[in-house]
């Protein structure tokens, strides 16, 4: 056959990159005889991919109606580059041995992160192809991840305080109830991976009705999308973090500081594709007694890469000298986004 290895090697040793950096890297080639090929041809494809099954009604002949579980698919490409690396205009003839033949392609700074669902995912790959005449073509796949950083500084709607008040009335046949109200107090709304989210709980029980317990309880919601004919969605809950915090009575109040932590956890920023969307919510349930309906709130949040640095306690770390801010990815001089140096990678791929 004469072809002994056919390989994609990338030079990011974690196989990552930066939204906008070079994807670089080199095609190694090795024949134990000498081969003739139309081409050798590069590929540089980003997409996302869903697939989910969705509820669809039909009418039969009959005019009855049947429920049924239908495959529902979406795809959405964000980049798809080809080029030759060698030939295209003609046989070519190539040797025994091995041989390198180096690649570069810019990652589009819009690109999307890498991500894996349990619906749907956003790949990127660089496949390379021998093109030989009157026989079948020979490929060869590398796989790379894409981190594209979100700087919380940059989003002044990530930055600007909160406060959200909802209120509840109660019907209590023919005894007068004043209302229930809880007050969710934020100085900001965006948050990172292992970083701190402080808050301020305040009920005020006017009411003639027993609060049970307050749930705060920060989610994220995924949700995948199908496009065109087959236009349906499906979302998924998971809870990152909660507390609760106990009863308030009757005609009585409470108000509660506290800070979430936000325990380690991989980072997406998926603001470019349209088919998998990730929010995240801090959602107050204050619960009560009784056959009564909870009074619940929620305020979107905004998850990010880098930490928002201009709050008292960043303020007096920096102060103090402690930490150092090299460790924890402040910026004193913050400047706008940008594609890092085509030699810095992402220490680990994205999950």
């Amino acid at each position: 056959m004469g072809l002994e290895s056919f390989k994609v090697v990338f030079d990011s040793p974690t196989s990552a990159y930066y939204a906008g950096q070079a994807v670089s890297g080199k095609i190694v080639l090795s024949l134990n005889k000498s081969k003739k090929v139309r081409a050798l041809k590069v590929s540089f494809i980003g997409k996302a991919e869903t697939r989910f099954q969705h509820e669809k009604t039909e009418t039969q002949p009959n005019g009855e109606s049947r429920n049924f579980m239908d495959d529902v698919t979406g795809e959405e490409m964000f980049f798809e580059y080809h080029y030759n690396i060698l030939g295209g205009s003609g046989e070519v003839e190539i040797s025994s041995g091995e041989h390198t033949y180096p690649f570069n392609a810019s990652l589009p700074t819009t690109a999307p992160s890498s991500f894996e669902g349990e619906n749907g995912f956003i790949r990127y790959k660089v496949r390379a192809t021998l093109d030989r005449p009157w026989k079948f073509d020979e490929h060869a796949e590398g796989s790379f991840g894409v981190v594209t950083p979100l700087d919380l500084n940059f989003y002044e709607q990530a930055k600007a305080p909160v406060k959200k008040e909802e209120n509840k009335y109660f019907c209590c046949l023919c005894c007068k109830s004043g209302p229930l109200t809880t007050v969710l107090s934020l100085p900001y709304t965006g948050f990172v991976s292992g970083g701190s989210l402080p808050f301020t709980i305040e009920v005020d029980n006017a009411s003639n009705v027993e609060v049970t317990g307050v749930t705060v309880d920060l989610l994220k919601t995924i949700t995948y999308k199908a496009r065109g004919s087959q236009s349906a969605e499906i979302s998924s809950n998971t809870s990152i973090v909660k507390v609760d915090f106990e009863a308030v009575g009757a005609n009585n109040s409470k108000t509660w500081t506290h800070t979430l932590t936000v325990p380690q956890m991989p980072f997406h920023n998926l603001t470019t594709c349209s088919i998998i969307i990730i929010n995240y919510v801090l959602k107050v349930v204050t619960v009560v007694s009784g056959a009564h309906l909870n009074l619940e709130m929620e305020v979107p949040m905004t998850f990010g890469s880098t930490p928002i640095l201009a709050f008292p306690s960043a303020a007096a770390s920096l102060e103090k000298g402690t930490p150092d801010i090299s460790t924890i990815g402040f910026s004193v001089d913050p400047v706008a986004p940008s594609a890092p140096p085509s030699h810095i990678y992402p220490t680990i791929s994205p999950e």
